[in-house]
């Protein structure tokens, strides 16, 4: 089973242009190699993998400890950016925070840790229309920290000690499609472009453009 999981990995990795349906099967089939790790320490090594994984599936997010992580990291993007007079970086720390590069990373290193003596390495360009799938499949499909979990208990209460501007927190994390216009006004009209949106417990509302794809794989 194990050398089936893995062959039809490495198909979808090598298909040049991947559909909506490959990225989906991708990671559920990666989720399955991580579900046959026996060692808890192990499965830790491909926590973001397996988050991006259950990501995939769900119309919304809650309950993960990466995501409550991956909120954090942003949340501290942005108490950051308020420090400063040029904010120009935003939308690229924020894009850097999703860690689609180390994604890559983790998956590649699953690959080995069930074919020790594998060549196969996954580059980034085959991982870049991997990605432009994997935003399309996780857009409008919200991430945030569950209330009531406790395992999450500890990153709520790190968030709660940093608000933003003293007033308020990130309850949320999209990636939304909005008209490229509202920041390119010379675009095409009917142009989309996909941004990250924060929603904050005051209401207010952060968007950001992804970074262009040729860094936003980047470490």
């Amino acid at each position: 089973m194990t050398n089936e999981l893995l062959a039809k990995i490495r198909r979808i990795l090598e298909t040049r242009a991947p559909s909506e349906s490959d990225v989906h099967h991708l990671f559920s089939l990666s989720r399955k190699l991580i579900e046959q790790l026996s060692l808890l320490s192990k499965k830790k090594n491909f926590a973001l993998l397996a988050f991006y994984s259950d990501w995939t599936v769900h119309s919304n997010i809650d309950r993960s400890f990466e995501g409550a992580i991956l909120i954090e990291r942003m949340h501290a993007i942005i108490n950051d950016h308020m420090k400063r007079d040029d904010n120009s970086a935003i939308s690229g720390d924020l894009t850097a925070a999703l860690s689609f590069d180390e994604t890559r990373i983790q998956l590649s290193n699953l690959i080995r840790e069930f074919d020790p003596g594998t060549t196969f390495s996954i580059d980034r360009v085959c991982w870049r229309p991997i990605v432009i799938q994997l935003i399309e499949i996780i857009s409008d499909c919200p991430l945030k920290i569950g209330s009531t979990h406790k395992l999450l208990k500890s990153v709520r209460e790190r968030i709660a000690a940093r608000p933003i501007k003293g007033r308020a927190v990130i309850d949320q994390v999209a990636i939304v499609k909005f008209p490229r216009t509202i920041f390119y006004p010379k675009a095409e009209q009917g142009d989309f472009i996909f941004c990250i949106e924060l929603t904050l417990s005051d209401t207010t509302r952060i968007v950001a453009p992804l970074t262009p794809l040729a860094d936003l794989i980047m470490s």
